[in-house]
This record gives structure tokens, C-alpha cells and sequence, in this order.
């Protein structure tokens, strides 16, 4: 499956000049997992995976050269999610070009600690819609409800929702903390009211 049917247009738009490169990414059958790797070589971003005590630092070197140099430093100690999460909120701080942004507002820190705060949160809120897309989200859990033998019409017990979470978290190679996460913001187990 491509991930332009993965995706919404909204989203894709986000990545600008790279829109149709991401688009035509295939996802391969039967798989869960985006590839953050790919989209960021897609993106004309390197990847450096070295010791560093904090990871995530993304580097765009424009004021020092006439080539826009990115790239996003990984600890290559950090469990495999955490690795997948650090690069999609970098690429979310690059795509988003807030770099761009912090150098036009002026020098008090007040302002530089807001503005940093505020790209943290967008950032992070792209790497969650990069990594755990809502539609591939709906498709995971379904598959781990006959995977685990449950049936979509039945009432879910936090124990049936914790078996979910652990199985599905596993096939889309993110923690159960995030799919969690991801599964409360979407609204997935919310009761309807009539």
C-alpha cells in the first residue's frame, strides 16, 4: 500500500517540495510499521547514529553554507522506539521548519523558551501522526483482534485493551506507551453516547 492511502493530504502537505516522494513510499503487505528511515532519506535528511548522550539534535546548516545540510543525530543507544520517535519529531521540526522561525523572533529568552516549548509540542505531535497514522492505527488493531481471537462487536475489558495495545504496539514497532497514548487521543475504546 502507498502511504499517500496511508496518509491524509493534510499531513502529506506538510512535507512540501517532498509531498509526492512520501506518497509513493510502499508499505509493504501485512506490515504495520512506517518506515521513518526512508521518509527522512526522502526527504533529503542524514541520519548519524552515534554514542551522544541526548539524541534529536536536528541541524540545518543554511546560515553556513549555500546547501541546506540536515541532519538528525540519533543515540545509537536509545531502544529501537525511542530511535523511530527521536527521528519523526526531528523530521517534524525540519518539515515544520522551525529552525526558520526561532531565528526571526528576538534574543530575550522568555520568548525563545515559549517558541522552544511550542515546536516541542508540534513536533512531537508529528511524529505521532507520522509514526501511528490513524488510519494504519484501525488497521493494526483489527488485525490484532483476530490475531488474538476477540471480535469487534464485543464489549473490551481493560485486560482485552491491554492485550490489544501490546500486540498492536508490537506489529507497528512502537512502545505500548505511545500506541496507548495514541489510542486515548483517537478516541479508539471511547463508549458512544446516544
Amino acid at each position: 500500500m502507498l502511504y499517500k492511502k496511508i496518509f491524509n493530504d493534510e499531513f502529506l502537505n506538510k512535507f512540501g517540495d517532498y509531498k509526492e516522494k512520501i506518497s509513493n513510499i510502499i508499505l509493504d503487505d501485512n506490515c504495520y510499521e512506517i518506515d521513518v528511515e526512508k521518509i527522512a532519506n526522502s526527504c533529503e535528511v542524514s541520519l548519524k547514529y552515534d554514542g551522544i548522550e541526548s539524541s534529536g539534535f536536528g541541524i540545518n546548516n543554511e546560515v553556513h553554507s549555500d546547501y541546506d545540510q540536515k541532519i538528525i543525530i540519533v543515540n545509537k543507544f536509545n531502544s529501537d522506539y525511542i530511535q523511530k520517535f527521536t527521528i519523526a519529531s526531528e523530521l517534524g521540526h525540519i518539515v515544520l521548519g522551525h529552525k526558520k522561525t526561532l531565528d526571526r523572533f528576538c534574543d530575550k529568552p522568555e520568548y525563545k523558551d515559549t517558541i522552544y516549548k511550542m515546536n516541542k509540542i508540534l513536533a512531537n505531535k508529528f511524529a505521532i501522526e507520522l509514526i501511528m497514522p490513524k488510519k494504519l492505527v484501525k488497521e493494526v488493531l483489527n488485525n490484532s483482534i483476530n490475531q488474538l481471537n476477540y471480535s469487534i462487536s464485543q464489549n473490551f475489558y481493560d485486560d482485552d485493551i491491554h492485550s490489544l495495545v501490546v500486540v498492536s504496539a508490537k506489529s507497528m514497532g512502537v512502545s505500548t506507551q505511545a500506541f496507548n497514548y495514541r489510542i486515548k487521543d483517537l478516541g479508539v475504546f471511547v463508549d458512544s453516547i446516544n
